[in-house]
């Protein structure tokens, strides 16, 4: 029997959620992860991109698009989808996209390289 605040629980904990995340989520992560689109215009968006990977993606997982975290949602376990922002990709270059577990310093997955042209 379980007593707190004076009144009997019920000692299943049928609704108890864990507060602590596993220290582990980092390893679900899909380590080679595909793209989509691959190129964008400078300046150009908000671009809705699709980003892939075999397995192991969790809602509190986030797309980084060079070390920053963009808007993401959830799709299934083998997809993410983030919007970046025209203000995110201000000029033409590489920039890196990766996956991360939300709040954890742990790495990153593989890199996806998303290609930025210039303005016509």
């Amino acid at each position: 029997m379980v007593v707190m605040d004076g009144k009997v629980m019920d000692f299943r904990f049928t609704k108890y959620k864990n507060p602590i995340p596993s220290f582990y989520s980092y390893q679900t992560l899909p380590l080679d992860i595909e793209i989509a689109p691959l190129f964008l215009i400078a300046g150009s968006g908000p671009t809705v991109m699709t980003v892939r990977g075999a397995g192991g993606m969790w809602p509190f997982h986030r797309v980084m698009l060079n070390g920053e975290p963009l808007p993401t949602s959830f799709v299934s376990k083998d997809e993410l989808r983030a919007t970046i922002p025209p203000e995110a990709i201000p000029k033409a270059g590489t920039y890196i996209i990766t996956l991360k577990c939300e709040g954890e310093s742990f790495p990153d997955s593989h890199r996806a390289h998303l290609v930025v042209g210039f303005r016509p």
